[in-house]
């Protein structure tokens, strides 16, 4: 079992209400050996599924630097328009909103949005042509 699994099963179905400083530890540790193994998009569908509960407890100085690095990869690995980039920006607007800090949290969910309405609008036009 490798370092990023045994962090992984530690994180699995865990109360919000319960969460202590150990399990914060084992996010990050697991999100640390997550980078090292997996791709960008596996990454950040992973991180947004295990972060749930620590977003659910309010633990915003764990999830905070998290999620901005998560961006940084999503923008820089996967490009600005990746719909992993705007679930990046989506769960970091989230916790700016919970931080009280509205103006950067509206910058980031617009983004997000505009990212999701133009991926939705080039499936569609993309599909045009396969209906054949």
């Amino acid at each position: 079992m490798t370092l990023f699994e045994r962090y992984k099963e530690r994180l699995k179905d865990l109360d919000p209400e319960l969460i202590t400083a150990e399990d914060e530890i084992s996010l990050k540790e697991a999100f640390r050996h997550a980078k090292e193994i997996m791709e960008p998009k596996g990454l950040i569908s992973w991180f947004v599924t295990a972060s749930e509960p620590f977003y659910r407890a309010a633990a915003w100085e764990v999830l905070l630097p998290i999620y901005k690095e998560l961006l940084d990869t999503a923008e820089r690995e996967l490009g600005p328009e990746a719909p992993e980039t705007a679930s990046a920006l989506n769960g970091l607007a989230g916790i700016y909103r919970y931080m009280g800090k509205h103006e950067e949290a509206l910058k980031l969910f617009s983004r997000a949005l505009s990212i999701r309405e133009k991926s939705a609008g080039s499936e569609k036009n993309g599909n045009r042509g396969h209906s054949q």
